[in-house]
């Protein structure tokens, strides 16, 4: 029974291969990834011995054209050969460690301590396993990963994308149509205050033809800026569709409809106005019936 779960465990697939050949073919990765590592180094170092870096601001132009001369000779770019190079500064040969990457040591070259901190490598992420990966290496040296797997990294990343301020225009609106990320996002209230505000200033504008900044004393209230765009709602919405309604015609239905909604729109107003100078906003009687047709005063 045993020997027929390895069998079939072994003719499972990962990619298009089984996973015996899947595993035959990591080694022999792993042997070609050593083998490039070493060549990488050893370019470096023929790179240092024909040109040494110096301290900052000691070598002229002519050590690039000496390098370039070199690259060309091996058909490599100028930009490859001196990071060989330079990686290879950062690591003399003892602290080299022979069983990572290249890239493991191009990522780590910069970070205090990096001898010792090759040594020990940190948890994979896919099996717990101690061994470096370029993505990790990249995390300890500050660096954004190649491959983003934490949520910090992908929004970190969305943002750079998104530093436009159109492109996040764009993004934003995008995002918003689906309705999971719709809800999450309506349920902060920092972002509802936010819109809000925004919502104000628009209206602020289309009304009075011109920029008018909210004073910071009043922006901070959220309610005061809800109640506020209301307001500027209301008289932006009836500039704008009034002319259209007129020009199209009205019936006599339509218009008693219309006056009907004008004494709620003048009822309400009244009830704002005094209850904003008196800070009472206790409905009368009369009043809340005509706000609130059929139903209870709040």
């Amino acid at each position: 029974m045993a020997a027929t779960a390895t069998s079939k465990n072994s003719d499972a697939l990962t990619g298009h291969v089984t996973t015996r050949r899947y595993a035959q073919l990591l080694e022999r990765a792993h042997q070609v990834v050593e083998s490039m590592t070493m060549g990488q180094f050893e370019l470096g170092d023929i790179a240092l011995e024909i040109e040494p870096i110096q301290t900052k601001g000691s070598h002229g132009e002519h050590v690039y054209q000496v390098l370039e001369a070199f690259a060309d000779e091996l058909g490599i770019p100028l930009n490859t050969l001196l990071e060989y190079r330079m990686v290879a500064a950062a690591w003399p040969r003892r602290h080299r460690d022979a069983g990572t990457c290249w890239s493991v040591h191009r990522e780590l070259r910069s970070v205090n301590g990096r001898f010792d901190i090759i040594k020990n490598p940190t948890p994979h992420p896919a099996d717990g396993s101690a061994r470096w990966t370029t993505n990790n290496a990249a995390r300890i040296a500050g660096h954004r990963p190649n491959w983003q797997s934490t949520l910090s990294e992908k929004v970190d990343r969305i943002h750079e994308l998104a530093h436009d301020d159109d492109i996040a225009s764009q993004v934003t609106r995008d995002l918003l149509m689906r309705p999971k990320v719709a809800s999450q996002v309506a349920a902060d209230p920092t972002v509802r205050h936010m819109i809000d505000r925004a919502r104000l200033e628009r209206d602020v504008r289309s009304v009075q033809g011109a920029q008018a900044p909210i004073p910071a004393r009043i922006a901070q209230r959220r309610e005061v800026i809800e109640l506020l765009a209301s307001c500027m709602s209301y008289v932006a919405a009836t500039q704008r569709v009034l002319p259209t309604v007129l020009a199209h015609g009205i019936t006599d239905e339509e218009k008693a409809a219309v006056n009907k909604a004008l004494t709620r729109v003048r009822a309400a107003t009244d009830w704002c106005e005094t209850a904003v100078a008196s800070g009472d906003s206790t409905l009368e009687g009369q009043l809340a019936k005509i706000l609130n047709p059929g139903g209870e005063a709040p």
